[in-house]
């Protein structure tokens, strides 16, 4: 048994990323949750979350705005949900290169696990967080 210890990161955006369209099962397709905050309101159900759709062997993206209606934040003593300003529900929580650079990155995780994982997780500062990899389980 082992135990991880790790870093909480506060996270600007957070989001899970399957490396397989886990609705139609195409294995050509990545697709991205993310929204406002840490990964919990999107892990959880509590937020429409943007999703993004992006080709394996392609640029190509596809999106589609959530409402991110609120937002879990950090707090010294825990974390505390929050509405999400009106220009955050109204712009995508993610670049086009952050979309690139998560798609590269569950590209390379799946590869190196040989089967389809679903990834959680973080941007905070411009920096892509890594927090945890599995089997989808869809």
């Amino acid at each position: 048994m082992a135990v991880l210890v790790q870093q909480m990161i506060p996270a600007d955006v957070s989001g899970v990323i399957f490396s397989m369209n886990p609705l139609n099962r195409d294995r050509d397709q990545i697709v991205i949750n993310a929204s406002c905050g840490l990964g919990e309101a999107v892990v959880s159900g509590l937020v429409t979350p943007d999703t993004f759709f992006a080709d394996k062997h392609h640029s190509h993206l596809r999106k589609e705005m959530g409402v991110k209606e609120m937002k879990i934040v950090s707090r010294s003593q825990g974390t505390e949900e929050v509405e999400t300003s009106v220009a955050e529900q109204s712009r995508y929580c993610l670049l086009d290169a952050d979309i690139l650079a998560l798609t590269e990155l569950a590209k390379k995780i799946e590869a190196f696990y040989q089967y389809p994982v679903d990834i959680e997780f973080a941007v905070k500062d411009q920096l892509i967080y890594i927090l945890q990899a599995r089997p989808i389980t869809t």
